[in-house]
C-alpha cells in the first residue's frame, strides 16, 4: 500500500483527527482554566477593595457622630477615639472658624505611612452651624500606592 493511497483511506486520517481534536481539547481545558484563574483572582482583588472602602467609611462614619456630639469637637478628639476603641495611627483635626460666626470648620486628615513619604488616605471637611446641624463639605480619599 502506497503512502496516497493510505492518507485517502479513513485509517490515514483518523490520526490526523485526532491531533486536530487533541489540540483543540486541550486549548479549551487552558482557556476554562485560565478563566477560572482570572475570576479567583478578581474576587480577591475586588473583597480588598471593599474591605479598604468599608474602612474609609467607617472613618467617615465616627468622625460626622463625633461632630454631632460634641461642642468643641477639635480639642476632645483624642479622648473620643480613647473611649470608643478608635486607633489613627497618623491624623491631625483642626477646627478654622469662617467667615459666618454660627459656622466653624472642621477637617479631619488621617494618613498612613508609605515607605518614606505620607500619603493622604482620607481627607474630611465638614462645616457644624450653631444648633449643632452638621454638613459634609469634601471628603476626599487617596490609595497609597504599594509596590
Amino acid at each position: 500500500m502506497s503512502k496516497a493511497r493510505l492518507i485517502s483511506t479513513k485509517k490515514g486520517i483518523a490520526l490526523e483527527s485526532a491531533i486536530i481534536f487533541m489540540t483543540i481539547t486541550f486549548t479549551f481545558c487552558f482557556l476554562l482554566t485560565s478563566l477560572v484563574l482570572y475570576g479567583r483572582y478578581q474576587v480577591k482583588v475586588e473583597g480588598i477593595q471593599m474591605d479598604i472602602y468599608v474602612a474609609r467609611e467607617q472613618v467617615g462614619e465616627d468622625f460626622m457622630a463625633y461632630l454631632c456630639a460634641n461642642e468643641s469637637a477639635s480639642e476632645t478628639f483624642a479622648a473620643y477615639m480613647t473611649d470608643n476603641n478608635i486607633n489613627y495611627e497618623n491624623y491631625t483635626c483642626e477646627e478654622k472658624k469662617t467667615q459666618d460666626l454660627d459656622i466653624t470648620r472642621y477637617e479631619l486628615t488621617v494618613l498612613h505611612k508609605a515607605s518614606e513619604n505620607d500619603t493622604v488616605v482620607l481627607y474630611i471637611q465638614a462645616e457644624k452651624a450653631a444648633q449643632n446641624q452638621v454638613t459634609l463639605i469634601t471628603w476626599q480619599t487617596s490609595v497609597p500606592e504599594t509596590t
